[in-house]
């Protein structure tokens, strides 16, 4: 790939972004955009950056190891926030945190480490108030809840949620992300649901029932191998 790329689109995931982090700092350039996109809808001078799990794993641990895990907390908090150009923030601190190691978390003085940790609260206190006003609808036996959050809260809800032991088969539907948290008998997971087909015009008990059927069908774990396999299964 040229150098003189500064337009970069990736797969929506956080491993994506990741894959894109690694392939500006091999190239020393600060991007100008990064989209989120399929790869196929952009001018010859964007590069689709595909995601590569194993690379992503590796920036993922590094980061953590050159700078600390308050740092690669930071980051992976940062993607789930809906701050405005986030992926290019995200790939300038993780830059930072290469260069400079540690000290990077607790630079308050800098104008992008404050607007990040602003983003995080906002992230959190978002979470926060869905989970304490965390109440389902029961269709068909299954703990139903509709969400629209701003921030992508999934993520640092699921511990929390997962422990309400009240609810059996749970599914929590972010229409804004297209992602779902459920739990059954069997497992439970957050799912990038963006290629399910969803008709908006079915009500929403119908729309719930059609997700639960495509999980039970175990389709959204074709193609990986373990859990593990991914840092965050989610959309951007």
């Amino acid at each position: 790939m040229s150098g003189t790329y500064r337009r970069f689109a990736y797969d929506g995931t956080y491993e994506g972004l990741l894959c894109v982090a690694v392939k500006c700092i091999n190239l020393r350039i600060v991007p100008e955009l990064i989209v989120a996109g399929s790869g196929t809808t952009y001018d010859h001078d964007v590069c689709y950056v595909r995601t590569d799990l194993d690379i992503a794993g590796k920036m993922h641990k590094f980061i953590g190891d050159r700078a600390c895990a308050r740092t690669q907390q930071m980051v992976m908090d940062c993607f789930l926030t809906a701050m405005p150009d986030k992926e290019k923030i995200i790939v300038s601190l993780i830059a930072k945190a290469v260069k400079f190691g540690a000290c990077v978390a607790d630079d308050y003085d800098d104008q992008m480490i404050r607007r990040v940790q602003l983003a995080i609260l906002d992230l959190y206190r978002e979470e926060q108030s869905y989970f304490m006003t965390f109440d389902p609808v029961v269709y068909k036996d299954i703990s139903t809840s509709v969400i629209n959050p701003r921030n992508i809260i999934l993520p640092v809800m699921k511990h929390d949620i997962l422990r309400k032991t009240n609810y059996d088969n749970m599914l929590i539907y972010d229409t804004r992300h297209h992602m779902v948290l459920y739990r059954n008998d069997e497992s439970n997971d957050i799912v990038d649901i963006r290629k399910l087909p969803i008709d908006p015009r079915n009500g929403i008990e119908v729309i719930c029932d059609d997700i639960w059927q495509y999980l039970l069908t175990g389709e959204h774990l074709r193609g990986r191998m373990k859990k593990t396999d991914r840092l965050w299964y989610i959309a951007g």
